[in-house]
């Protein structure tokens, strides 16, 4: 069982090297005034893709997301011969080169640089040194290159849902982001740290969508502006349907109204055969009257009667 999860972790690590962010041109070889298109393949989360010159300076930036194609035109620097693209994504860093007016340049390069001893640290890196002794007492050393990160971010894009976002790529694209600035953050919190090497307004920030940054600056502000009034007049409202229910189906209604209404009403009963229980039953139940107002009709008619027995026998 052991040995399959083995295998099954090796196989995974094995698919994501794999699948690390590619760059890769149609060609090599270009003229002035052609056009260049570079794909970029397998990049997670966004890539930032820099063209530097021969002279090492940045031509152009380009940004997006994901698998995508940056065109850069080669009318755009004046100088010819060996330019690099280099593509910063999460997953990794990956460059890749082509030649303006010099055909043949990468092959040139890579014949002298395995001839050309190495080069001396530059600024934005720093030395390694190692040293060991021999049998014979003399001690001898070997240096190696640091890479150095130099980030630099756009502006902040303009606050969406309560956030801010940015993009930021390593000018020297060393592959690692030990001080790689944050990409994220709230629309009143203050810059986080680590803080770039420097901001460029050359680099656009994250597209962020007009009507929906409208939209919900406009709901933020109206709940942060009326949120105790608007509290206020929900609460009202359910008040008032409560209200409105306990009067429609607890409050009794009443029938009759007067005690002479009533009499009339119990007589008419009385004549049809419904017994003074089953009279009382129904006046508690589908009207308002009391126990107090029943019993008084009820005495009420009886004392009617007795008269009209009267007069009738007189």
């Amino acid at each position: 069982m052991k040995k399959i999860l083995l295998f099954i972790v090796l196989f995974l690590l094995s698919f994501s090297l794999v699948a690390a962010v590619e760059v890769s041109s149609s060609k090599t070889d270009y003229s002035s005034g052609e056009m260049v298109n570079i794909s970029i393949t397998d990049c997670v989360g966004t890539s930032i893709v820099k063209f530097l010159n021969p002279s090492g300076m940045i031509v152009d930036i380009r940004n997006s997301e994901g698998s995508w194609v940056a065109s850069y035109n080669t009318l755009s620097d004046s100088a010819d011969g060996k330019y690099t693209v280099s593509a910063t994504c999460t997953n990794g860093v990956a460059q890749t080169n082509f030649c303006v007016d010099a055909p043949g340049c990468i092959t040139v390069a890579q014949q002298s640089a395995s001839t050309t001893p190495p080069a001396t640290p530059t600024e934005g890196t720093a030395t390694v040194e190692t040293s060991g002794g021999s049998s014979g007492g003399s001690s001898g050393g070997s240096s190696g290159q640091v890479c150095q990160e130099s980030w630099t971010c756009s502006v902040w894009a303009e606050c969406s849902a309560g956030k801010q976002n940015r993009v930021c790529y390593d000018e020297n694209s060393c592959g690692t982001t030990y001080n790689k600035p944050a990409l994220e953050k709230g629309c009143t919190q203050i810059d986080p740290s680590p803080q770039p090497a420097q901001i460029s307004v050359q680099l656009p920030p994250p597209y962020v969508s007009k009507s929906a940054a409208v939209e919900q600056n406009f709901i933020s502000k109206l709940w942060e502006n009326y949120k105790f009034y608007i509290l206020g007049v929900l609460a009202a409202i359910v008040l008032a349907v409560i209200i409105l229910l306990i009067i429609h189906f607890f409050v009794p209604k009443k029938v009759a109204y007067n005690i002479n209404e009533l009499k009339q009403w119990v007589r008419k009963e009385k004549k049809m055969g419904t017994s003074d229980a089953d009279i009382r039953q129904i006046l508690k139940q589908h009207t308002g009257w009391t126990d107090e107002e029943i019993d008084l009709a009820f005495e009420g008619l009886k004392v009617s009667l007795k008269l009209e027995s009267k007069a009738g026998s007189a």
